[in-house]
């Protein structure tokens, strides 16, 4: 009885450990596959007749960082969120990201710790950004894709260079049709469709 025992622990202990590296492969692999499958850029004009029509933004993802810029006549704003994977787009969306804010600067539409939620789907060039919280919450913002710069792989220079690069990019473009910024409410849904006079330069 007590050998039976001893070769059922045993078994028992070989088990645990082969479901233990598996769950860590598992893991690593997400992980992998997460960060090679969210480095990429978009830009859009906002369109219709919302207060934001005309104004320019720009939404770079780079792993787990994200920055939004929003230029206008009057000023730039420029926004830092950290991004994470999440599980609440639905599964026909092919990248779901939760962002939160970390700082904004000469904005009024982000404040630190507002949070948004990313769908994606770069192949049918369909962006939608859900603001959760904040000011706007329960704004939905549809990006209609003309133009999307995707990075299959990033340098470890990338984090200090994608905020600069792309400012520095802006400075020297500014959309003609472009309106000032309005800060009444906002319309509850707006979409954004991309204005190929204005850019950023994006590697690949």
């Amino acid at each position: 009885m007590t050998l039976y025992l001893k070769m059922l622990t045993s078994k028992l202990l070989c088990i645990f450990m082969v479901l233990l590296i598996l769950n860590v492969t598992l893991l690593s692999s997400m992980h992998v596959g997460y960060a090679q499958t969210t480095n990429f850029s978009t830009k859009g004009a906002v369109a219709g007749n919302s207060n934001f029509r005309g104004a320019i933004m720009w939404t770079i993802i780079d792993g787990n960082k994200g920055t939004i810029i929003i230029q206008s006549p009057v000023g730039r704003g420029l926004v830092h969120t950290s991004i994470s994977p999440s599980t609440t787009c639905g599964s026909s969306v092919p990248t779901c990201l939760s962002s939160n804010v970390i700082d904004a600067t000469d904005t009024d539409i982000f404040k630190a710790g507002d949070t948004t939620r990313f769908s994606i789907d770069l192949n049918a060039k369909q962006e939608t950004v859900s603001i959760l919280t904040g000011v706007l919450a329960g704004v939905d913002v549809t990006v209609n894709l003309s133009k999307v710069w995707n990075a299959t792989s990033v340098s470890a220079g990338v984090n200090s260079t994608t905020s600069s690069n792309a400012t520095a990019m802006i400075n020297s473009t500014t959309s003609s049709n472009a309106t000032a910024m309005v800060h009444s409410p906002a319309p509850r849904h707006f979409t954004l469709s991309l204005n190929e006079s204005v850019g950023i330069s994006g590697k690949g």
